[in-house]
């Protein structure tokens, strides 16, 4: 029928039109918190960087050395920004969204996951390490997450805090002891990192 094909354009027109505002709206109130950044590059933009440099499989060393120099420069003004992407979740609606953004490549509209934003969240608290000890409170609460990808970057977090994190090892010890999750061997190697005695000069 003639009205059929109008009607698919004008369908696939406002779905395109749809998941554009959503895109700008989460990327006005995401500048509106103020990224950190460091020589004109965003957190995101740096944190990007560092996935795809383990995605490669290989990390050259001028590179990774420029993103750990950001990290470190950026500092403690990452942990919101990190906090928040170890607990994305993909609720339904945007599940759907990001369905269709796949279907429709000629588009190039690129939507995160919560699987981009829990390698984000992963790498960052590995690059700030101890220096992300502010966040200790909070970290220990997402070990008690019922989201399985949050609860595991926290434990990462907190083994990459190390001593510094002591306030978690209650909770850490209560993973640890659980036979029935199957984290179990993570989560006491995440233990011994906490309890071991500080470096020299700490």
């Amino acid at each position: 029928m003639p009205g059929k094909p109008r009607t698919r354009f004008i369908a696939t027109a406002a779905k395109a039109l749809f998941v554009l505002a959503v895109v700008l709206t989460a990327a006005f109130f995401l500048r509106s918190r103020s990224e950190p950044s460091y020589q004109g590059i965003s957190l995101t933009g740096w944190s990007q960087r560092m996935v795809n440099l383990n995605a490669g499989g290989r990390t050259p060393s001028e590179e990774l050395v420029k993103v750990v120099e950001a990290f470190g420069a950026m500092g403690t003004n990452c942990l919101p920004w990190l906090l928040d992407w170890a607990q994305t979740d993909d609720h339904s609606r945007k599940e759907a969204m990001l369905e269709w953004v796949q279907k429709h490549p000629a588009l190039h509209i690129h939507v995160q996951t919560a699987q981009d934003k829990y390698k984000m969240a992963l790498y960052g608290f590995q690059l700030l390490n101890s220096n992300a000890a502010p966040a200790v409170p909070q970290l220990t609460r997402l070990l008690n997450s019922t989201n399985a990808q949050t609860q595991l970057i926290a434990a990462v977090a907190l083994a990459s805090i190390g001593p510094a994190a002591s306030n978690a090892v209650p909770a850490m010890e209560r993973l640890a002891t659980n036979s029935a999750n199957p984290n179990q061997p993570l989560f006491n190697g995440v233990l011994a990192r906490m309890k071991a005695p500080p470096p020299p000069g700490k």
